[in-house]
């Protein structure tokens, strides 16, 4: 479960890279609300899992990695 979570949010993390692409922000979003806010919030906020709202994408690049990697 911790790599599937791990995949989908590296996943959406890296369509907000490609805001000029409407269909994946929207793609990365319903991935979010679907998989992610159980954890971290509806605005990233952070409930059982990390705050993610107001960190740059190389920063939870970071972090991501560094949770993968243990």
């Amino acid at each position: 479960m911790k790599k599937l979570l791990l995949a989908v949010t590296a996943t959406s993390l890296m369509s907000f890279g490609l805001a000029a692409h409407a269909g994946d922000v929207a793609a990365g979003k319903a991935t979010f609300t679907s998989v992610c806010v159980a954890c971290h919030g509806e605005q990233g906020q952070g409930v059982v899992g990390p705050k993610l709202a107001g960190q740059s994408a190389a920063d939870l690049s970071t972090k991501l990695h560094a949770y993968k990697n243990g």
